[in-house]
């Protein structure tokens, strides 16, 4: 690979991940959906700092994105505009 990691070397595999955005020289790195545990591996081994986005949760079946899909997403999305549109 163009990155001199071999080609999935890095899936599930926290240091890797965190040592390849090292060599890039990340300014903050966020995190999406890694395991309790993957999360602050990553973050220990990471040089920049690091937030996460979006946790990892078992009631949306390890997709935590995919709940912004649904009637709960568009009904907090929905009152956010109706509440913009007042003012």
């Amino acid at each position: 690979s163009k990155t001199g990691y071999m080609i999935g070397s890095v899936t599930c595999n926290p240091v890797a991940q965190a040592l390849l955005l090292n060599d890039a020289e990340t300014e903050m790195n966020i995190i999406c959906g890694l395991c309790v545990g993957h999360d602050i591996t990553f973050t220990k081994y990471s040089e920049a700092p690091v937030t996460t986005l979006i946790a990892k949760d078992r009631m949306t079946q390890h997709a935590p994105s995919s709940i912004l899909f649904t009637h709960y997403g568009e009904s907090f999305f929905s009152e956010d505009i109706r509440e913009k549109k007042k003012k």
